[in-house]
């Protein structure tokens, strides 16, 4: 139940804690005893003591939602004592473990406030540097140099930044501005310093004030060609290919990135072509720059004599490359040539392994095969690599009968075991996945207007281009999951989907027209046959020979023996039926708390045999997450589309509870 704190509450604070509060304007914060679940309360501004919080039920706290502009200072003492745990944004159960405020040991206490301002027209712009992902510890910093001693913070502590635009921040490594450096100019978070190995690792910070660049000249090496003249901060630079002019970027069009200095300033967007460094690009040999490059993409540097088709020096890249590594690549001063065309597709090959990913091993391409050509005999495979792109389907019997096991990822032996699977392979089945089964597509519109695909990667504001704040429904193929999340670098409420989400569930979802970053996964889930009954098996009735004794012959009469019958079972109709089912969601919406809620969802689908969709409509009525697990954990043996179950994932909030779940039906 949520409980609203409004202007009686403030004033009988200023009784039981002696402390002010002043009421942010209809901003509250809110605390869960659990990961953003179980019982939880909304604060205004105000100050709270250890014991209002205990008569409020709260002598630990497991997570807290914080809205953008408000601040939470968690001491961990009576009476706002030591030095406070600080929340600009959500902190996660997880978060709050590590700094203590879940030990109810500690006597915690509590500070709700507005954030602090950072206005530039009130007190001039300011980078925010955090120890934590924007949170715990903090200090504001305004254009300067600081040394280990300046930063408050501690040395080797900076996690996360705040970068208002027009700010650019670099981090060195060392005290007095030495050893390796990364120059940011927007929001960052630990994630992804902790990618570039700059999380905990900075000793000195310059924050500078970016002047406004003057207008890019680009031109072609075709003389008939009129420059294009790019403002660098307002549009990516477009650089066409030899021969070609590209003036705007054409999302229809695949494009590689390239970064003066490292993923800093405005990248030049690269199609597909040849680029001469000097001419084309405006670029010196040994200026520092960095490539983003998209899945299907390659990029190659060369030197003068390389590109002529001589010995010399070239290097390719099929990923993002920063500046360091390309620094280290033996190009700088001699590069002369870039070149951008299609990354080459290998030959797509499963590997067969006699043990776990080790033993006697055997490669087979796309189509079917029999336990002769697996190259490790038959009844051997334990384990099998899969590369991205292929279906795997083994079968029990050589003529591709039997149990079935269908894989689209790397399997390991214990699966196989767990599976009774292990050592019974006799032929395989190797398919190619059509590349739409392999991507997601986001529109506009409802599944229809512009659209653009993507595929397993982390795509943030910049990556998004045109696209951010303009999803309106999803395409997500089986075997593939999604995070969409409200504010670049994967920050903001989240929304995390495992199949197609048109415009009236996104918008349900209050996410229509507000994503600016995603997450794209695969979930493949195996789907494994169940092992075959053993048959029944009737012993032979024996009778005794006969046996001759003169002078007459014996014959002993014969005996039908008595086959004593099992009874016979009635068959009951266990299916739920549409009035019955109406009444099951009557009965569990008419209960107020979530225990009561799942206690009787488990009542009224008691000796039912339960459709996906009826699963789903009783499990959307629970609120929590853990609520909704137990009862999918308990009709799962109720369910007749169990092959189809991992759909169900999408009714968590979480990505932990998924993952609990995709566990849960791993092991069935």
């Amino acid at each position: 139940m949520i409980k609203r704190f409004h202007l009686q509450t403030a004033l009988l604070l200023l009784l039981l804690s002696s402390s002010t509060s002043v009421l942010a304007q209809s901003k509250f914060i809110t605390a869960y005893t659990d990961d953003f679940s179980g019982f939880h309360y909304e604060f205004g501004a105000g100050q709270y003591d250890n014991t209002y919080l205990m008569e409020t039920g709260y002598s630990s706290i497991g997570s807290v939602k914080v809205p953008r502009g408000m601040r939470v200072r968690l001491y961990l003492s009576d009476n706002f004592q030591g030095e406070p745990v600080t929340l600009l944004e959500d902190g996660r159960i997880g978060f709050m473990n590590a700094h203590g405020v879940t030990d109810i040991r500690n006597r915690i206490s509590m500070i709700v406030d507005e954030a602090p301002a950072t206005d530039p027209d009130k007190e001039g712009a300011v980078v925010i540097i955090y120890r934590d992902n924007f949170s715990g510890s903090f200090q504001t910093l305004k254009p300067g140099d600081y040394q280990v001693m300046d930063l408050t913070i501690g040395n080797d502590q900076l996690s996360s930044l705040r970068i208002p635009k027009g700010l650019k921040v670099t981090l060195y490594e060392h005290s007095g501005f030495e050893g390796k450096s990364i120059e940011l100019i927007k929001d960052t978070p630990a994630e992804v310093l902790n990618t570039k190995g700059f999380n905990d690792a900075a000793s000195s910070i310059m924050v500078e004030v970016e002047p406004e660049p003057a207008p890019a000249v680009v031109t072609t090496t075709t003389p008939a060609i009129v420059p294009a003249v790019v403002s660098v901060l307002v549009t990516p630079v477009v650089v066409a290919a030899a021969q070609q002019q590209v003036p705007v970027p054409d999302p229809a069009i695949q494009y590689a990135m390239l970064y003066p200095r490292n993923f800093s300033s405005q990248p030049m967007l690269l199609k597909k072509g040849t680029y001469q460094l000097r001419e084309t690009l405006k670029m010196n040999p040994a200026d520092p720059f960095a490539l983003r490059i998209p899945w299907g993409l390659r990029i190659t540097l060369y030197d003068n004599e390389s590109y002529a088709g001589r010995p010399g020096k070239k290097v390719s890249y099929l990923t993002d490359t920063d500046n360091n590594e390309i620094a280290t690549s033996g190009m700088s001063g001699i590069l002369s040539w870039i070149v951008v065309d299609d990354a080459p597709i290998p030959e797509l090959k499963v590997t067969l392994y006699g043990l776990n990913f080790s033993g006697p091993s055997g490669r087979l391409g796309l189509g079917d095969f029999t336990f002769n050509q697996f190259g490790i005999g038959n009844d051997e495979l334990s384990s099998i690599a899969i590369p991205r792109g292929l279906r795997v389907t083994l079968f029990e019997h050589y003529d591709f009968n039997g149990r079935t096991a269908v894989l689209m990822e790397d399997t390991e032996e214990n699966f196989l075991i767990k599976n009774e699977f292990d050592n019974i392979a006799s032929a395989i089945r190797i398919e190619k996945v059509p590349s739409e089964d392999l991507q997601v597509t986001i529109y506009r519109d409802n599944f229809s207007g512009t659209a653009r695909s993507f595929y397993p990667g982390r795509y943030d504001a910049f990556d998004l281009k045109d696209e951010e704040d303009k999803l309106s429904s999803i395409r997500i193929p089986q075997g593939m999951k999604v995070t969409l999340f409200e504010n670049d670098n994967f920050t903001g409420k989240s929304l995390l989907l495992t199949r197609d989400a048109g415009g009236d569930y996104i918008m349900s979802n209050r996410f229509n027209d507000i994503v600016s970053s995603l997450i794209v996964e695969d979930a493949f889930v195996a789907v494994v046959s169940a092992p075959t009954p053993a048959p029944l098996v009737i012993a032979p009735i024996v009778v005794a020979p006969i046996v001759e004794s003169a002078p007459a012959i014996v014959v002993a009469p014969m005996v039908t023996p008595e086959v004593a019958l099992a009874p016979t079972t009635p068959v009951v109709d266990c299916t739920m039926s549409e009035k019955q089912f109406n009444n099951a969601i009557k009965a569990v919406k008419g209960q107020s708390f979530s225990e009561g809620k799942l206690s009787t969802a488990e009542l009224v689908t008691k000796n039912k045999c339960l459709t996906l969709d009826q699963v789903r409509g009783i499990a959307t009525l629970l609120t929590w997450d853990d609520t909704k697990m137990s009862f999918l954990k308990y009709a799962y043996e109720k369910s007749s589309e169990q092959d189809d179950y991992y759909t169900l994932s999408n009714l968590f909030s979480f990505s932990s509870s998924v993952d609990e779940f995709t566990k849960f039906l791993k092991s069935k």
